[in-house]
């Protein structure tokens, strides 16, 4: 079993990467949700049994967990940008590992990286996983909003706990 912990140079940006498991299995790349929320310090809990025939890798994006080195611009924390990130790792991984191609797993907001991703580099994608397939941010927004908006003003609560990632 590999455990490689680390970080790379991402367009300019240092940034923590974790790649467990079967090291002469097929590469598995984890996109967290967020955007900020990074997986890397809980993960291998639940992804123990994938670690016995793939190679995962955990990646923090820029701005989440050990990657959020800097105070970064909104500029900075564009998609677009994140995206970028993602096809410089894994060129990196794929040339590092010798492997073709890779599984993607998208989570939440990770999702959203990983369809941009499977539209933009399908010669290195061998399937697309989505966990929590984000559609529309928007939608999603004012269906949360008019939830907690009922809460606090229609039935008058003082305490809600709310928990959702993006």
């Amino acid at each position: 079993m590999l455990e490689i912990s680390e970080y790379v140079n991402l367009n300019g940006v240092k940034q923590y990467i974790l790649a467990t498991g079967n090291e002469n299995g097929p590469l598995m790349l984890f996109l967290h949700g967020g955007p900020g929320v990074s997986q890397s310090g809980f993960i291998r809990k639940y992804q123990s049994k994938l670690e016995e025939d793939f190679l995962v890798v955990n990646w923090d994006q820029r701005g989440a967990g050990k990657s959020n080195t800097k105070i970064f611009s909104k500029d900075e924390l564009k998609i677009n940008n994140i995206v970028n990130d993602a096809i410089s790792l894994i060129e990196i991984l794929r040339d590092r590992f010798k492997k073709n191609r890779i599984y993607l797993v998208g989570h939440s907001f990770g999702s959203l990286i990983g369809i941009i991703l499977s539209q933009k580099i399908p010669q290195y994608i061998k399937a697309y996983i989505s966990i929590g397939q984000v559609v529309n941010i928007n939608e999603g927004d004012k269906f949360i909003y008019k939830k907690i908006f009922y809460y606090f003003i229609k039935k008058k609560k003082k305490f809600f706990f709310f928990f959702f990632f993006f």
